[in-house]
Parts: structure tokens; sequence; C-alpha cells
């Protein structure tokens, strides 16, 4: 979780649920990306649950129950979860077998642990492990896919507010182009009028 501060004088303001522009942008994408953190930790943590549980009834080839196929953290399942490291090591700790005493070929533990894939164990009992994900996958698509159009849109609203700005306060070179032609027509008529007055009053002294 990130919080956003501004420093005052008299101490901190917290301004995380009003900050906006590219800094809320980057908080809110954060806070999405934890929600499907939570989710995939969900999943991870009901998924090793039920593979454990339905290990645990089986045997292995020596009669003994089988042990834990993952391991996790609370809180952190998605990031945190392993295989075991022992039945990696040693695959006759799979515990396949329906009894202690079956023998080679016993698969009915191992069928099982197979049907765990298309068993409704997840999002309340309605959905199994391939649809969970895959309603995942689809949620942060869309997600992203509309986070992207709305992008554009500001985008887009934005340089038309950058366009309308100019238009009010920057210098159009064709209208200062016909004022200054204009001035300078002006001070010409004036210079005219000066020298033709100049020239009236020196013929009328001339006269007197």
């Amino acid at each position: 979780d990130q919080t956003i501060l501004i420093e005052t004088s008299g101490g901190f303001v917290d301004v995380t649920s009003v900050v906006g522009g590219e800094i809320g942008g980057t908080q809110e994408a954060a806070e999405k990306a934890t929600e499907y953190l939570a989710d995939l930790d969900t999943f991870a943590g009901d998924f090793a649950t039920a593979v454990n549980a339905q290990h645990a009834l089986g045997f292995d080839l020596t009669g003994t129950a089988g042990g834990d196929v993952f391991s996790f953290t609370v809180g952190s399942e998605a990031r945190s979860l392993e295989f075991s490291s022992a039945i990696y090591d040693d695959p006759m700790q799979w515990a396949f077998g329906a009894t202690a005493t079956s023998g080679v070929g016993d698969s009915t533990n191992l069928q099982s642990l197979i049907d765990i894939e298309s068993s409704q164990l997840f999002s309340g009992g309605t959905q199994t492990s391939g649809q969970f994900l895959g309603s995942l996958l689809s949620t942060v698509a869309s997600d992203t896919a509309r986070a992207t159009t709305d992008a554009s849109q500001l985008a887009a609203h934005n340089s038309d507010l950058e366009g309308l700005m100019k238009s009010l306060t920057s210098v159009d070179l064709d209208q200062e182009a016909t004022s200054l032609i204009e001035f300078q027509a002006a001070y010409q008529a004036s210079a005219k009028v000066i020298r033709a007055a100049d020239e009236l009053l020196q013929s009328l002294m001339a006269v007197v």
C-alpha cells in the first residue's frame, strides 16, 4: 500500500484519495494490481489446500500416507507457493494408492487428484480452476483495455484544451502583420497631413 503526503509547516497532509494526474494514475494502477494479486492469492491457497488434502488421503508404495504437495505462506500464497522438495527428489512419495496395502498400478487417488482440476472449488464453489483463472485474466484484459481507451480519450481532450488555450493566449502573426500595416499607413497619412499643413502655413507667412 502506498500513501501520498504533502508536507506543510504543521506536518503532513494525506492526499492519497484526491491526487490526480500521472501520480494518481500510478496509484490507481497499483491498487488494481493489489486486487488482482489478492484474487490470485486466494486461488493459490485454495488450490494448494485441496491438493494437499486429497494427497493426504492416499498412500505411497511404502504404505505411508501422503504428505503435503505444496507449501505456502498465508497472506502471500501466490508468491510463496512451492512444490514439495521431498516429492521432487523422490517420486516414490507420491501417494497414488487408495490403501496402505495398494500395490503398483493403483491410481485411485491419482485420479482424485486429477479430478480437482474440474471440480468447482473456487469463487464460492461456482468455478473450476480453469474458469477462475480465465475469469481473472478476462478481468485484467478488460480493465487494461478500458484504461487504454480512457487514456486516449483524455489525451485528445487535453490536446483540445491546449489548443484552445493557445488560441486565447498566443500571438496571431497574421493579425499582428495586418495591424502593423494599418499602423504604418496611418503614420504615413498623418505625416502627409502635417507636411501639407506646414506648407500651407509657409505660404500664408509668405503672403503676410
